[in-house]
């Protein structure tokens, strides 16, 4: 299944035409790693008056336009991320480390005059990693249900709204290209999971099933920053900076409900979302006193608006077999 929306960061949870999966999905694209130079992550992202570091560009735009001769620079990361389940009493770790490539910038400074009210013409180009979703995630433990008791739940309410999965299967129409179909009910009854018997749809497997589940993420959101900036007589800053971003996101599942006597079955899912974003931000920093370092640092964000790709896949495999082709 694909879907294309448009989302604005600023108001991302009320996107009309997003399902509640995507809507929750994208809301991790809102909020953005502390990444950059070494300077700016060191003092934690607070050079909004300050300026004078190529990370600025993509907080206060007017910052680069302190600069007076031209800047290269780039810096790796090193990060150590995990995860820690506790299920039945046992406790899961899933630790990762990873390197990576955050940053490389470029300012080229441009002198005007000494005298002149305008003495600089900054152009500046910043490359960062605004976002990173690297996480793994590992469970297992002999669960008091199963997850075909939600599937069959899912079917019975479908039924009860008029949709039957039973009638799909005998009409031979694709029950995933209904809207009022449930995914997991309808895999469940496609991989034979449970049958249907005096108008409802049951389970018959009462053993307590072996379950495992594992998910992982990757990806992350790039930011590239274009940036012009001016210097006004050494005493007022200002600058104006476009942000494109490229996004790719993933996060796949995995989860398997064992029976013993050979009888088990797994599902996995992947969702992904894809796309590109914009936004603009204006900046600027005023010296009010002559002979005085105090500044004051004011920048304006717009929104980040992005037109994301949505993608869902699913499929289940099973070595359970009902009598749902006969009785259905």
């Amino acid at each position: 299944m694909k879907k294309i929306i448009i989302v604005s960061a600023l108001v991302l949870l009320w996107t009309a035409g997003a399902n509640a999966q995507t809507a929750y999905d994208a809301a991790k694209l809102v909020s953005k790693d502390l990444n950059g130079t070494a300077r700016f992550v060191g003092m934690g992202g607070a050079m909004g008056a300050l300026g004078g570091d190529i990370s600025t560009m993509g907080t206060n735009p007017a910052g680069i336009g302190i600069y007076r001769s031209n800047d290269v620079m780039t810096s790796f990361s090193f990060s150590t991320y995990g995860t820690e389940s506790k299920y039945g009493g046992k406790t899961f770790d899933n630790n990762n480390n990873r390197w990576s490539y955050d940053n490389i910038g470029i300012v080229f400074a441009s002198k005007i005059g000494n005298h002149t009210p305008l003495r600089y013409v900054n152009f500046g180009f910043n490359y960062h990693r605004a976002k990173s979703f690297y996480k793994n995630m590992f469970m297992e433990g002999a669960l008091n249900y199963s997850q075909i008791d939600y599937m069959t739940g899912q079917a019975n309410g479908m039924l009860a709204n008029g949709v039957s999965l039973k009638e799909l299967s005998d009409n031979k129409l694709n029950p995933y290209s209904d809207n009022g179909v449930g995914w997991l009910g309808a895999l469940g009854w496609d991989g034979l999971l449970f049958d249907f018997k005096n108008g409802e749809y049951i389970g018959v497997l009462p053993q307590t099933p072996y379950s495992t589940f594992r998910s992982r993420e990757k990806g992350g959101i790039d930011q590239y920053d274009f940036n012009i900036a001016f210097n006004i007589s050494d005493r007022v800053y200002l600058g104006l900076t476009i942000g494109a971003y490229d996004v790719d996101y993933t996060k796949s599942y995995y989860y398997s409900e064992d029976y013993g006597d050979k009888q088990n079955y797994n599902i996995g899912s992947m969702n992904r979302i894809s796309g590109s974003g914009f936004d603009f931000k204006m900046g600027a920093i005023i010296r009010p006193f002559e002979d005085s370092p105090f500044r004051i640092g004011l920048a304006v964000h717009t929104p980040t608006f992005y037109r994301l790709t949505y993608t869902t896949s699913a499929y289940l495999e099973s070595n359970i077999w009902m009598h749902n082709n006969d009785t259905g």
